[in-house]
This record gives C-alpha cells, structure tokens and sequence, in this order.
C-alpha cells in the first residue's frame, strides 16, 4: 500500500488563512504595547531621575535639580556644584555641573512632552495646561540639601501614535514624587 503523506491544499490554505487573521488582531496590539512601553520608560526614568536628585541632594549636602527643555525634547540631572546652590538655567551656569541627560526619543512610540487627549492637567483642581507641558518654575524642579523641593509641579508626557499620556510631578515641599496616568481622558 503506498500512502503519501502531507498536506492537501485546501488544509494549506485554511492555515495560511489563520495566520493572517491572527497576524491582523496581534500586530496592532504588538505595536500599542511598544509604543506603550516607551511611555512608560520616559516617565519611569524621569521618576528616578527625580528620586536620584532629591536623595543626592541630601547625600552631598548640596542642590540638585532636573532641568526640562522642551524646545530640545530632553531632560537632565543637575548638581550645583561646590557652592552647593542651583544657579539656574541656561545650563550650566556658575558650578553647575550636568550629571546626565536624557532625550525623548530614546524612547520608543513617540514619546514628546504633551498631555494626550486630556481635557485638564494633573492637579487636585484641574485647569489648563502649561504651553510647554511643564508646570515647574523655569522648567526646573530643585531639591535642597534636606530633600525638600523648591517648588511644584509637573510635566507631562504623551505617545503621539495613541494619545496616551501620563503626568510625572513633586505635588509637596516634601518632595514627594507622583506619577498619574490618563485613561479615558481623565487623570488616574
């Protein structure tokens, strides 16, 4: 008895016909999910970058600030040098010293200051959005040598591919870092 064994076309095609209706459910979702993950690894580098400056501010005894540039699409981690006092933007300026810099788009999907598709900013009362997307003074958060923060606020990234956003800031004096993310237009 001689059998072949395989597959008969019509078997072939029924999974060629699979795999692509598989292929066009899972690809946009794959793509989502990246350009997802680069949000969530901008706002989780600036969160640490935030957390790195207030607790070297207290090791070292000095300012450290992260300075947001909008017009550049990056952000960077200042120490204030032996005078121990932040003195401002442009960076650097006097002892300031940069310690890192980071650009947006090093991170996939997109990634640019903005707030998405959100109605109101971060806050406890809403309101509207700074036009850079950066409600700190001068674009710059800094801690003092106690870990507190010399001022408030947030700044707010978004995916461009999806209108995700989410808004990363130091709401107390205290220092205490925040991320809220936006799920249906609203702030969570």
């Amino acid at each position: 008895m001689n059998k072949q064994a395989g597959f008969t076309i019509m078997e072939m095609m029924v999974v060629i016909a699979i795999i692509g209706i598989l292929s066009a459910i899972g690809i946009p979702n794959l793509v989502g999910k990246i350009n997802d993950a680069g949000l969530t690894g901008a706002s989780s580098h600036i969160r640490s970058d935030l957390q790195a400056a207030k607790l070297s501010a207290i090791r070292l005894n000095r300012e450290f600030a992260i300075f947001f540039n909008a017009g550049a699409g990056n952000f960077s981690l200042v120490n204030s040098g032996a005078d121990g006092i932040f003195n401002g933007t442009p960076l650097p300026q006097g002892d300031d010293q940069i310690v890192r810099t980071k650009s947006l788009t090093d991170f996939r999907g997109g990634v640019t200051y903005g707030h998405g598709n959100a109605g109101t900013n971060a806050t406890a009362g809403g309101g509207a959005f700074p036009g850079d997307n950066i409600s700190y003074t001068n674009n710059t958060i800094t801690f003092n040598a106690r870990g507190m923060a010399l001022n408030t606020g947030f700044v707010y990234l978004q995916n461009t591919n999806n209108n995700r956003a989410n808004a990363i800031g130091v709401t107390s004096r205290a220092g205490v870092i925040t991320q809220r993310y936006l799920l249906n237009g609203v702030w969570n």
